[in-house]
């Protein structure tokens, strides 16, 4: 009986991709299914072999623990990017100024048409 190793549904291309790809370079043989019309169906990887599918879901639990742990990183990154570029602003507040009118004039430059044709 064929049993569902990993669901697709709300799964990015790139992710779905490096499983599909895990699962070859391992030689577990594997099908899937398509997503439904009306999203009813079990878009998903599934595996017919018991063996193979206790192997699967070791491989793709631990593939998933790894990609966690590099978002996590990702996200560690963008913090500190965030710091650097608040440091940076608190070093040269002329520049941080300048930018900040800049950001304020291309609003009023894309908003005031707007409301000068809703005003007629």
């Amino acid at each position: 009986m064929s049993k569902r190793v990993f669901d697709l549904r709300g799964v990015g291309a790139e992710e779905a991709d490096s499983v599909r790809e895990l699962l070859r370079s391992n030689d577990i043989a594997f099908y899937e299914t398509p997503p439904a019309k009306f999203g009813f169906g079990a878009e998903a990887i599934w595996i017919n072999d018991r063996n193979q599918f206790l192997r699967a879901r070791q491989l793709i639990d631990k593939y998933q623990a790894q990609r966690e742990k590099d978002g996590a990183n990702r996200a560690n990154t963008k913090q500190e990017d965030l710091v650097a570029m608040w440091s940076k602003a608190k070093q040269n507040p002329q520049m941080a100024l300048a930018f900040l009118a800049l950001l304020l004039l291309v609003v009023a430059l894309s908003v005031l048409p707007v409301l000068w044709a809703l005003r007629l």
